[in-house]
């Protein structure tokens, strides 16, 4: 049972270092193949669904942090999540089962900067699915701005069919003061037209942290969509922490990332397929947000 998210100190800090398993990569754009027919119309978004769902706190959860924090590079340091995995009953292993976490560092061009990202990217064994909409995989990418705070937060794949994104204050309120009021249908200032993007939901603003620190994932039981992103300086939202585990991370070029992510989310109502795994889609960001000038 889950209900409107409450006060509660933060769980508390991790140094956030993983084992970096392979040299690291600048990378040049990759995009997967559509999934959906030329002319066919996107899937309806619940947008009012996934706000309220931001908000939501889990009963039960088991925290996931990177097992070696004394190696890896500063990008993977500074960026890699804590995963809130929410669990129920006696389902703690078929909800929970973590395999190795992969990672593509590298930058994006916006506003004519270069910005650091890093994508992290999980899988499941298929028999671990608990109903017919189960993820098999999951991932979120950090953006940061020139200064190197994280502000984009990216979700790969949602069993709505929504492109979830989660922004800083900062860059909302920068991009409020550019643009002005959010437009007809959306909720915050850096959404662009509905029109445009119709399956885009900014699903909310997290706190800024004065340091850069990796996110904190939410994911829901069974679907393992994810139910919210909170910075670290946020309050937690969960009542009990029920189990913790680590995850290894392993770092891949972009031709290995896709290729996982190609073998693990087939084509499918709830794939995200044209989520790019580049570091160098210099107009990716801008075509899905409306971005201020400088952030």
């Amino acid at each position: 049972m889950r209900q409107r998210a409450f006060h509660e100190p933060a769980i508390g800090r991790f140094r956030l270092a993983t084992r970096l398993s392979a040299a690291f990569a600048l990378c040049a754009g990759f995009l997967l193949t559509g999934c959906r027919g030329e002319h066919e119309p996107p899937p309806a978004i619940p947008r009012e669904a996934i706000y309220a769902r931001a908000d939501l706190y889990f009963t039960d959860v088991i925290l996931f942090k990177p097992a070696d924090p004394e190696h890896g590079s500063e990008l993977q340091r500074k960026s890699a999540p804590l995963i809130m995995q929410e669990v129920q009953g006696t389902n703690l292993v078929n909800d929970s089962l973590l395999t190795p976490i992969y990672l593509l560092e590298g930058h994006v061009e916006v506003q004519g900067r270069k910005l650091e990202q890093a994508t992290f990217f999980w899988r499941y064994p298929p028999s671990l699915a608990t109903d017919s909409k189960s993820l098999p995989a999951q991932g979120v990418r950090v953006t940061h701005n020139s200064a190197g705070l994280p502000v984009i937060w990216e979700v790969l794949a949602d069993n709505s069919g929504a492109e979830l994104i989660f922004v800083s204050q900062n860059l909302e309120a920068a991009t409020a003061s550019e643009f002005g009021l959010p437009l007809p249908g959306r909720r915050f200032s850096v959404e662009r037209d509905l029109a445009e993007t119709p399956t885009v939901v900014v699903a909310r603003v997290l706190s800024d942290s004065p340091v850069a620190m990796g996110p904190i994932v939410y994911l829901n039981r069974g679907t393992r969509n994810v139910g919210t992103l909170i910075c670290r300086c946020m309050e937690a939202q969960a009542r009990s922490l029920v189990g913790e585990g680590t995850y290894d991370v392993t770092v891949v070029t972009a031709d290995e990332m896709a290729a996982l992510i190609e073998e693990s989310l087939p084509l499918g109502e709830f794939h995200r397929a044209d989520w790019p795994l580049a570091v160098a889609g210099a107009n990716r960001l801008a075509t899905l947000l409306r971005l201020p000038g400088e952030f």
